[in-house]
């Protein structure tokens, strides 16, 4: 994004700010529920739901563009499953959205190589072969490299997403060694218990000691200058208000967990979630049904959008949602982060 288009996007902001209206800047885009792995704490794959076309996606691009969509995330389940992904994408681009991807990176890095318009490349990255392998299948972790790899030579932002748990507590030093020698960034994710883990993160979820513990370690290379996402503000939130049980689910939509307020979450103002059945929801991870909610099938995304019903969310350790909405807090660290990100071009 130039600069010179930074500036009404952020008298947009100001505004939006002041007068308590929504203003869209990024969508979570959920383009399918299939997924081509088993991981241990995730059972998205298990009931895919029919997904939005391609003909149904190319007006609702428009209508994104015209509400003040910044950028789109496109995500599953396992995007590249989707043949018409490059299609979806290149809708995006040629309406002025920019494009971020996040996905496992097994056997897709001629595609993203190729995918039109990427600035942004997200891939699940636990650990070094044994622990990811262990996690996500055999022959993973090597095909997720292959894949990162595909996007520093391709020019983008390159980010391996770490989900913290206690199976890859003793990994730090090895993968701060393997993303410097490659050229990409860290992102350390505490687990979660998300509406798709079915309890399955239990017996992967750290203690509240060993998660600070290793969050400190991050925040000390981060001092140092190692390439990991988010603020120093951001990674200390999670090192300091974390709690075990998977991670937000237990205090999700309560007003008496020990974290709420600290940073106002934003869903359904500035950023929502477009399921793959066309849901629009403030944010996939608060597993509202979908009854309650709008579908863009019906209303088109503009209607959709102000018909969001306003969530109930205590909170939650979901950085790059932890980062938004720090940065929409007016928080400096963060602000920084983002606009780092959103003044990178696509490759």
């Amino acid at each position: 994004m130039k600069l010179s288009a930074l500036v009404p996007l952020g008298l947009r902001f100001v505004k939006a700010r002041a007068t308590g209206d929504g203003l869209p800047l990024s969508v979570i885009f959920e383009v399918t529920q299939r997924c081509n792995l088993r991981c241990k704490y995730c059972s998205i794959w298990a009931d895919p739901p029919p997904e939005l076309s391609l003909a149904e996606i190319r007006p609702l691009v428009t209508e994104m563009a015209a509400a003040g969509v910044q950028t789109v995330s496109l995500v599953g389940g396992e995007p590249f499953l989707r043949d018409d992904l490059e299609d979806i994408a290149d809708a995006f681009t040629r309406a002025g959205i920019r494009v971020a991807v996040c996905t496992n990176g097994s056997g897709f890095a001629e595609r993203i190589a190729a995918l039109p318009g990427l600035v942004f490349l997200a891939i699940s990255l636990d650990g070094l072969r044994p622990t990811h392998d262990s996690l996500r299948g055999r022959g993973s972790f090597d095909a997720a490299l292959d894949s990162l790899r595909a996007g520093v030579r391709r020019g983008v932002e390159s980010l391996a997403t770490i989900t913290i748990t206690r199976q890859n507590l003793d990994v730090l030093p090895e993968v701060l060694a393997l993303a410097k020698a490659e050229g990409f960034r860290l992102n350390f994710q505490p687990v979660m218990n998300l509406r798709y883990a079915s309890g399955r993160v239990d017996a992967l979820t750290p203690s509240r000691a060993e998660l600070r513990a290793f969050m400190s370690e991050v925040i000390a290379a981060k001092q140092a200058g190692a390439a990991i996402f988010g603020s120093v503000d951001m990674l200390r939130f999670i090192r300091d208000n974390w709690q075990p049980g998977g991670g937000f689910h237990q205090d999700i939509g309560r007003s008496d967990a020990s974290h709420v307020g600290k940073v106002p979450c934003h869903a359904g103002r500035f950023f929502c979630a477009l399921g793959s059945e066309g849901t629009l929801s403030p944010c996939e991870l608060l597993g509202m049904p979908s009854a309650a909610l709008p579908n863009v099938r019906d209303a088109g995304f503009e209607a959709a959008f102000r018909a969001l019903p306003a969530p109930r969310c205590a909170g939650c350790w979901c950085t790059p949602y932890l980062l938004r909405n720090m940065a929409t807090s007016m928080r400096p660290g963060a602000i920084a982060q983002v606009l780092r990100v959103m003044m990178m071009e696509g490759a």
